[in-house]
C-alpha cells in the first residue's frame, strides 16, 4: 500500500501593510518636495520676467522724460542795477506795458514795451514802480534780485493755467511737471497761427510737454484722461500721462478753456506706473516745487521717482476685490536728470 505524496507548501512573498504605509509616506514626501521645488522655480521665473518687464517699462519712460527735460529752453531775465531803478521806474508807473520777462526790453519799466516772455496779468498793477525808485516786479522777480512772495515751497502757480503765460523754462510740483522745450518738427511742416486747426500741426519749434498721473481721484486733465482710458475703474491711478503739443495751440486752448484739444494731446504713456514724484535741486538742497519764471533760473537737476506696479493689475479695468498674493509688490525706480542749460553751481554759494 503506497502512502499519499505530500505536496510541498508554496511560500508566497509580498509587502506587509506596514511596509506599504512606509512606501506611501516616503512617496508623498518626495512628491511634496518635488512640487515645492517646481512651484518655487516657476514663481521665481515669473517674478524674474515681471521684474525684467518693469525694468524695461521704467527705462523707456525715464529715457523719454530725460530727453524732454534736457530739451528745456529758458531765457533768464536780466536784473537791473539798483542805480538804474530810479531813472526807469518813473515811466513804468503808468502800467501800460505787459508784465513778464521782456525779450527786447524790460516790461513795466517802459510805457510801450511788451514782454517777450509773459508771466500773466496786464494793467497798472503789473510792472509798476514808485517814483522813489523802488524795485519794479517782473514775473514775480523783483529788480533787486529777491523773490516777490514766491519763495521755495510757496508757489501758487496752477499747472492747468501756466500754459497761457509761459513760453520758456519749467513749472513743476511734486507730482506734476510742465516743460517748455524747443523741438523742430521732423518734417519741417509749419503753419501760421491763423491756419492752425489741430494740435498735430506746428506753428514753430516751441512745444509744451506735461507729465502727470491719470488718476480717478485727481482733478483737471488727469481725471479726464483717467475717465477716457479706464471707464470701468472706480478709483485709483490709471497710469502716467504725457501731454505734448504746439505752444501756441495748447496755450490758446487753455486760455479759451477748451478741454478737448488738451485731452487729444494727452496720451497714456505707461499703465504700469502707479505713482511719480519730482524734486528739484537748486545747487544746495532739494525742493518740492519749482517755478523757473518766478525764481528766474532753472534747477540744476530734477529727481524722478517712478512707482511701477504689477502688469496684470495695471491692465485690469477694475480693481480686484482681493489682491494677488503671488504678485510682486510695487517697485520704485529713481533717476536724477541734470539740466545742461542751467547755470553751473558756484562753490561760494554752496559754502
Amino acid at each position: 500500500m503506497s502512502l499519499p505524496c505530500s505536496v510541498p507548501a508554496v511560500r508566497r512573498t509580498g509587502f506587509t501593510l506596514f511596509e506599504l504605509l512606509i512606501a506611501v509616506g516616503l512617496t508623498s514626501l518626495l512628491m511634496a518636495a518635488l512640487y515645492s521645488a517646481m512651484s518655487t522655480y516657476f514663481e521665481l521665473q515669473l517674478d524674474s520676467h515681471e521684474e525684467i518687464a518693469r525694468q524695461q517699462v521704467a527705462r523707456a519712460v525715464l529715457r523719454q522724460m530725460t530727453r524732454d527735460i534736457q530739451s528745456v529752453v529758458f531765457a533768464k531775465q536780466e536784473v537791473l542795477p539798483e542805480d538804474e531803478e530810479g531813472s526807469t521806474g518813473g515811466s513804468g508807473s503808468s502800467g501800460s506795458g505787459t508784465s513778464g520777462l521782456s525779450g527786447g526790453g524790460t516790461s513795466g519799466l517802459s510805457g510801450s514795451g511788451t514782454s517777450g516772455l509773459s508771466s500773466g496779468t496786464t494793467g497798472s498793477g503789473a510792472g509798476t514802480a514808485t517814483s522813489g525808485g523802488s524795485s519794479a516786479s517782473s514775473g514775480g522777480m523783483s529788480t533787486s534780485g529777491e523773490l516777490d512772495g514766491n519763495a521755495y515751497g510757496e508757489s501758487m502757480i496752477d499747472p492747468e493755467t501756466v500754459s497761457t503765460t509761459y513760453t520758456s523754462g519749467l513749472v513743476g510740483t511734486a507730482t506734476d511737471l510742465q516743460l517748455f522745450v524747443s523741438r523742430p518738427d521732423p518734417n519741417l511742416a509749419y503753419v501760421s497761427s491763423q491756419e492752425l486747426s489741430t494740435l498735430d500741426q506746428r506753428t514753430g519749434d516751441l512745444v509744451i510737454i506735461r507729465y502727470l498721473m491719470a488718476d480717478k481721484q485727481g482733478s483737471g486733465l488727469g481725471s479726464e484722461i483717467a475717465d477716457r482710458e479706464a471707464p470701468g475703474r472706480d478709483e485709483g491711478p490709471v497710469g502716467l500721462a504725457r501731454m505734448a503739443g504746439d505752444l501756441y495751440g495748447l496755450s490758446t486752448a487753455v486760455e479759451n478753456s477748451e478741454d478737448s484739444p488738451q485731452l487729444a494731446a494727452a496720451k497714456l504713456l505707461a499703465r504700469e506706473v502707479s505713482g511719480v514724484q519730482f524734486r528739484y535741486f537748486d545747487g544746495i538742497a532739494w525742493q518740492e516745487e519749482w517755478d523757473s519764471t518766478a525764481l528766474n533760473s532753472l534747477p540744476k537737476a530734477i529727481e524722478i521717482v517712478l512707482t511701477v506696479r504689477d502688469e496684470a493689475e495695471a491692465s485690469n479695468a477694475s480693481f480686484l476685490d482681493e489682491p494677488d498674493p503671488y504678485a510682486l509688490p510695487a517697485t520704485t525706480h529713481r533717476v536724477v536728470v541734470p539740466l545742461p542749460v542751467a547755470e553751473p553751481i558756484i562753490a561760494e554759494q554752496v559754502l
